[in-house]
C-alpha cells in the first residue's frame, strides 16, 4: 500500500554522489564504516519523516509515496532539483 501525505515513515538511506560514487551521508553504520565517513558521535539509525511535512526533495518524496513498506527503493535526484538556485 503507497504511503499518503501525513504518514510517519523510518527512513533508512544512503547518499551517493553519482559522479564518483562516493557515500556523502547514511543512516547505516555499516555502510558508514566502509565508506571511511564513520563518526562515533552520529547516531545510526532511521530518521523518522512526515510525508507532505519533513523537507525532502520532491523526487524523493514522490518515490517514498510510490513505494511499499520494507521496499528498497533508488531515486536520482538531479542536479536542478537537489540545489536552489544560487547555491552554487
Amino acid at each position: 500500500m503507497p504511503f499518503q501525505k501525513g504518514d510517519y515513515v523510518l527512513l533508512e538511506y544512503t547518499v551517493v554522489d553519482k559522479d564518483d560514487n562516493k557515500v556523502v551521508e547514511t543512516t547505516v553504520e555499516d555502510k558508514a564504516r566502509e565508506a571511511g565517513i564513520y563518526r562515533p558521535d552520529e547516531v545510526y539509525e532511521p530518521r523518522l519523516i512526515i510525508i507532505g511535512e519533513t523537507k525532502l526533495f520532491e523526487p524523493l518524496e514522490q518515490a517514498i509515496m510510490n513505494a511499499s513498506e520494507g521496499q528498497e527503493i533508488t531515486v536520482e535526484i538531479p542536479p536542478d532539483k537537489a540545489f536552489a538556485e544560487g547555491s552554487e
